[in-house]
């Protein structure tokens, strides 16, 4: 039992943050269900599309967890600073290109899901919006397997 209390408490962040983003997603797809079947099709597209960058994101820092927990172990805290510096600085990097390729090229990426010009248009101003989330997106993961 005393192993099982600290292996819980490392959990509760992200288990409380992917709660937060599927209540969320919920309430959103609710509300867009209300203006009908497009603009849902479309919020359905783009957060398909948005799994992309969170996939490297998330890769990333599994690749950055073990590098923080064996120099924090090791006592090593130059390191494990300097891991954690490049851990970030290399998502922040990947982060601001995908804001900028969903920024330039939304209607081409939309495209090539749908090729119902409505859905492709809605879709296209809904990625616009979605990927400025997507630098918070990166800096959260990173905050999580760092903790």
């Amino acid at each position: 039992m005393r192993f099982a209390i600290p292996v819980f408490s490392v959990g509760i962040a992200s288990a409380l943050t992917t709660a937060l983003a599927n209540a969320s997603n919920m309430v959103i797809v609710k509300l867009a269900s209300g203006y009908g079947d497009i603009p849902l099709a479309a919020y359905g597209i783009v957060k398909k599309i948005d799994l992309f960058p969170l996939g490297v994101c998330m890769g990333l820092c599994q690749g950055f967890m073990p590098l923080v927990g064996y120099n924090y172990a090791a006592k090593n805290y130059k390191r494990m600073r300097q891991a954690s510096v490049f851990s970030w600085k290399t998502a922040l990097i990947i982060a601001a290109s995908f804001v900028i390729c969903f920024l330039c090229f939304a209607p081409w990426i939309m495209g090539a899901f749908i090729q119902d010009t409505q859905t492709g248009t809605l879709g296209a101003e809904f990625l616009r919006i979605a990927c400025l989330a997507v630098p918070l997106t990166a800096v959260n993961a990173l905050i999580i397997y760092m903790l």
